[in-house]
């Protein structure tokens, strides 16, 4: 039931929670993968020495402080605001998932306690690396923990188990995988978005030294992005596997031709695009460095669109061009097994793109050379991976409907004689009754 009918209507409360929470993912996933990368970088300068890993690493740093109060407050205001509009679902969870809420909120404190001692013993412990760096690997070690315990809740609300044990909570059908997923995808996230910010910096850089430094980061920021994001088609693949056999209803509304099967299309609209201009990056900075590889490169790109077009082609489509028949376009739509061809064939091409550009750094490329095309491309980028993540939200939370946690407890409240339709997968009994 929802609280305060009189201030916010039903799908008032349902837009106010949905706009908390997708603000809070973007930035809570932002600096969950950033952690790993700064650390990583810093783990590079501990081993070479090079300063322009430790002045990337303590710029990342440097964004944690700021914007880590921000997100803290969107997530604390979630939860206001979840227990004032749910209160029965809230604590119907929160009985549930108990302990995860618990390790959570300790692995919030931990987080607080290293991230400030990490970034302001930056220079007191210059002659102690080591010791500093333990500091970070720490940091990344609660901020993943945080992350895990928040994923047992929400793998939970779609692929709930009998709650008889902290056990079967934890180790719920979908909940390690989405740890993974998140994980890969939060660093990817992270790379993205410092591609963005660079390519800005770039713009704006009046220095041959700051230009040279801000392609340099961007191109790693691509690195990372475009490097992890090839593995989320095969993470997500498996996945989705797991929601098919544990809650198929929603899987057949996401993904199997259901009433928001738009929304993954757009996901796989906006992956097509982001392996695109990944590749479109990389050809005009080899181009700009004349390497060797330029060409292949281009081949590459083409190979990227033809296979990203395939793979946006909608399941049961019947065009009719010039009074041809092009129904066969509608089969190679389908999931099994066209998609998981074409979705096969894009990373392929992505991941020999990606090992073309490596192979480019390693033979030289130049940093700073003019031009501004691969910079522009960044920038588009960042708008990409943030659309990505706001419609994985949408999706995530869409694919459970007409249920807050899938199969046992209803969005609307429900009468006693209502039975579900044939969309849904009938819900087992009432969770609150569960003792």
């Amino acid at each position: 039931m929802v609280l305060a009918d009189g201030i916010f209507s039903f799908w008032g409360s349902q837009l106010m929670i949905g706009i908390i929470a997708e603000s809070h993912i973007l930035i809570a996933a932002g600096l969950t993968g950033l952690i790993f990368i700064s650390v990583a970088t810093e783990t590079v300068y501990y081993f070479t020495g090079d300063k322009r890993w430790d002045r990337f690493s303590h710029g990342i740093a440097k964004v944690q402080v700021i914007t880590f109060a921000p997100g803290s407050f969107i997530a604390i205001m979630f939860i206001l605001v979840l227990m004032m509009l749910w209160p029965l679902f809230w604590t119907t969870l929160f009985r549930i998932t108990f302990w995860p809420f618990v390790m959570e909120a300790l692995s919030f404190v931990l987080y607080i306690l290293y991230l400030y001692t990490w970034y302001y013993t930056w220079n007191t412990l210059k002659g102690y690396r080591a010791l500093h760096l333990s500091l970070g690997y720490l940091l990344m070690f609660v901020a993943w923990s945080q992350q895990f315990m928040v994923d047992i809740v929400a793998s939970y609300m779609l692929t709930p188990t009998e709650p008889t044990s902290l056990q079967s909570i934890i180790f719920n059908p979908t909940d390690i995988v989405l740890d993974f997923h998140r994980v890969v995808g939060d660093i990817s996230y992270g790379g993205f978005l410092i591609g963005a910010y660079a390519s800005w910096r770039f713009l704006r850089a009046r220095s041959l030294q700051d230009k040279a430094y801000w392609d340099f980061i961007g191109g790693l920021g691509l690195l990372f992005g475009i490097g992890l994001m090839m593995l989320q088609p095969f993470i997500g693949w498996q996945y989705a596997q797991l929601i098919r056999n544990s809650s198929p209803s929603a899987f057949y509304r996401i993904m199997g031709g259901g009433t928001r099967s738009f929304l993954f299309l757009i996901q796989v609209i906006l992956l097509t695009a982001l392996f695109f201009f990944s590749a479109l990056y990389i050809t005009a900075q080899m181009r700009k460095a004349r390497s060797k590889y330029r060409r292949a490169a281009a081949l590459l790109m083409l190979m990227l669109l033809f296979f990203g077009a395939w793979l946006c082609l909608p399941p049961h489509w019947s065009p009719n061009l010039l009074g041809l028949d092009l129904g066969f376009l509608g089969q190679l739509g389908l999931m099994n097994p066209w998609k998981y061809l074409a979705l096969a064939g894009l990373t392929l091409s992505g991941f020999l793109m990606f090992l073309s550009y490596l192979g480019s750094i390693q033979s030289g490329l130049k940093w700073g050379a003019r031009g501004i095309i691969p910079h522009v491309v960044l920038l588009i980028l960042g708008l990409l991976v943030v659309g990505m993540m706001f419609d994985m939200g949408l999706i995530r939370e869409e694919s459970r409907r007409p249920f807050l946690i899938y199969g046992r407890m209803y969005i609307q409240p429900q009468t006693p004689d209502m039975v579900p339709t044939n969309e849904y997968a009938p819900p087992t009994r009432n969770i609150q009754d569960i003792p």
